[in-house]
């Protein structure tokens, strides 16, 4: 089998040197005999034949050279050269990479572009300054195929732009193979480039979210030791005096802790578990703050079951219950030395494609909030924009009949 392999390759080598001998002979024998048929004839009998012989010999031994050295599996008696290569991308995403590559690979080059194919003219540039140029330019064509399922194919084929010259009297020595192979080369190199920038900016995502959420539990193991010590040190004060008001206030915090170590470890929870937790968050501060502290909680019926970032209302609540009602009764204002009483509000709606929720006190203003870039509140804020972007926003704004609104504006379409 190699035997007969390689004495079709011989003769492949031999039709090729006779071809371009018989051609060049040919030529040689018609230019001459334009000036003079008598030199024309006796040329092509004695002088001509060995020199159409040696360069049919060169061309044939050039040809070989250069499919030896590269990876061809083509006829030595072909010009041009032709690759597949199947990405797992959008036509359109591979066109734009393949033309790039165009571009990085022979620089500016003439090119005509459609939407399945880019046509490119490309000079060698070893000749772009000699008279040889026009002679020895290639026409690359890139043609795309989708397969309808975001993959697709391009083929590219590479030839000399005068295929006469070189089908007749020389070869193009492998020239249309290294110039295929560097563009594929280049395209895949891009690929694999923009497949790394993808990786690396999901890569980023993945950090900056697990990020804010070791912020948010951080937060919370800073939060609930505070406001589970002065809970349980208020239970044991009313177990003597008022065992009834312990007994509420100890289902309250069993109820506020399970909600908290079920959902502790998640991004996200329903509307509904948000308000339910809010509301043992509530009635524990309202028993240890008295009649300084009361609230209502409003919600559409049709927005309980979608999910937010976990604990993003119960931050807002708990800033309004330290920095609103829990200063509230040492405002100047309460000269008679009597406890004020506190309202927060929880209001949850929805307009259009967003939820709104607002969280509104009549506490001591805003000169009594910390900067939002602090705290919660700035850690709230960073898990907004790293799910939602630039769609959701967090706003803290004074009441005209005093005290705060803190609201939030959520995109429902990204949590449906």
């Amino acid at each position: 089998m190699m035997m007969k392999l390689k004495a079709r390759t011989s003769l492949a080598y031999l039709i090729l040197a006779v071809r371009v001998a018989l051609v060049w002979w040919v030529a040689l024998v018609i230019m001459v005999a334009i000036f003079s048929r008598d030199v024309a004839f006796l040329g092509g009998l004695i002088l001509f034949p060995p020199i159409a012989l040696i360069i049919g010999c060169v061309a044939a031994w050039q040809q070989r050279r250069a499919m030896a050295l590269g990876s061809s599996s083509r006829s030595p008696l072909t010009s041009g050269e032709r690759q597949t290569i199947s990405l797992a991308l959008p036509k359109t995403q591979a066109m734009r990479i393949a033309e790039s590559a165009i571009e990085s690979v022979f620089g500016q080059v003439e090119k005509r572009i459609t939407d399945n194919a880019i046509t490119a003219y490309v000079i060698e540039s070893g000749v772009k300054l000699t008279g040889m140029a026009a002679l020895r330019s290639d026409q690359i064509i890139i043609t795309a195929a989708d397969d309808g399922q975001q993959r697709s194919t391009l083929q590219i084929v590479c030839e000399p732009r005068h295929v006469w010259l070189y089908a007749l009297f020389w070869v193009e020595a492998g020239r249309s193979t290294r110039q295929v192979e560097a563009l594929r080369v280049g395209i895949l190199a891009r690929v694999r480039a923009q497949g790394e920038a993808v990786d690396s900016l999901h890569r980023q995502h993945s950090l900056q979210s697990r990020l804010a959420e070791a912020e948010l539990l951080l937060l919370r193991a800073q939060v609930e030791p505070h406001f589970l010590y002065n809970t349980l040190a208020h239970i044991r004060a009313s177990i003597a005096a008022s065992p009834q008001i312990a007994q509420v206030m100890l289902d309250a915090l069993i109820a506020f802790m399970r909600a908290n170590s079920q959902t502790a470890s998640r991004a996200n929870v329903s509307v509904a578990d948000e308000l339910q937790r809010i509301e043992n968050y509530l009635k524990i501060m309202q028993i240890r703050l008295g009649e300084r502290l009361c609230f209502s909680i409003e919600c559409d019926a049709s927005i309980l079951a979608l999910q937010v970032p976990n604990a993003c209302i119960l931050i807002l609540v708990e800033n309004a219950v330290k920095h609103g009602i829990e200063r509230s009764g040492t405002n100047e204002s309460d000269t008679n030395g009597s406890d004020t009483n506190g309202m927060i509000s929880i209001k949850c709606q929805h307009n259009a494609d967003v939820l709104n929720i607002d969280v509104n006190n009549d506490g001591p203003g805003l000169a009594a909030i910390p900067p939002s870039g602090e705290g919660g509140l700035s850690n709230l804020r960073e898990r907004l924009q790293l799910t939602y972007g630039a769609d959701a926003k967090m706003t803290i704004e004074g009441r005209e009949e005093g005290g705060v609104c803190a609201s939030l504006r959520i995109p429902m379409k990204a949590r449906e």
